[in-house]
């Protein structure tokens, strides 16, 4: 089993299947998007610091790199001074550890406080997995947690078993739709050739055998859930058009 990796932000790039990784190749300093990235000590933009923190644009130390067939161990290591970030004056360690083997994967991120003061710090790890299809997957083990959902602001405690995502006509739009407006700006800002894969579902019930893209759209009203999906890869298509 070979996972590969980069000492930039510590970064778990593939692991087979398991973890979804861009073919976008960016700048050599900069985070690659997929795969698992650490934040730290701020997530996304709740806070004064960039988005993300900063250590995922930092150089860790490899520590263990033993792989064989069936299994891989890695860990990797920061220490963040006090004089290093003007803007986060802190002492601090890091340790991201992986094992994987054939049957199962373990990720832990260990952060100490190595200084005089305390401090907060929000972020982790930020796994993109790879899902064939969005709306046919489920979460487990987050009933009774408390949440912050981006679509209902209202929302502080996840309740039900399972979180999924099929029944949620508006998360399906705005995931579909962000996430490919997101590839598209970064693809033309640095002059990258992206393969956008099509579906059968923008053309809903056309049943012409086979279908081409200048075919027309058959879908039903826009109450039923099933084409706030057709809608959202349609508009995918053509933003990758203009």
């Amino acid at each position: 089993m070979l996972i590969e990796h980069q000492a930039l932000g510590a970064q778990i790039l593939r692991l087979e299947d398991f973890f979804y990784l861009s073919p976008i190749q960016l700048p050599n300093n900069h985070p690659r998007r997929g795969g698992v990235p650490v934040l730290f000590p701020q997530f996304a933009d709740r806070g004064p610091l960039k988005k993300h923190g900063f250590v995922r644009n930092l150089n860790w130390q490899l520590i263990t790199d033993a792989h064989s067939l069936e299994s891989h161990q890695l860990t990797y290591r920061l220490q963040i001074q006090e004089q290093d970030m003007p803007e986060w004056p802190f002492c601090a360690n890091l340790e991201l550890s992986l094992s994987a083997t054939v049957n199962e994967v373990k990720i832990s991120l260990i952060i100490c406080n190595n200084g005089p003061n305390p401090f907060s710090w929000t972020g982790g790890l930020h796994p993109y997995f790879f899902l064939s299809n969005l709306l046919d997957t489920s979460i487990k083990g987050l009933q009774n947690q408390r949440v912050s959902n981006r679509f209902d602001q209202d929302q502080q405690i996840h309740s039900a078993e399972l979180l999924t995502l099929s029944n949620k006509p508006l998360e399906s739009l705005k995931t579909n739709l962000q996430g490919s407006e997101i590839v598209l700006e970064a693809a033309d800002k640095y002059r990258k050739s992206v393969l956008i894969a099509s579906t059968s579902e923008i053309y809903g019930k056309n049943d012409k055998v086979p279908l081409n893209e200048v075919d027309d759209r058959i879908i039903g009203h826009p109450l039923k859930s099933r084409w706030s999906y057709s809608e959202a890869k349609s508009v995918d298509a053509r933003l990758a058009y203009f």
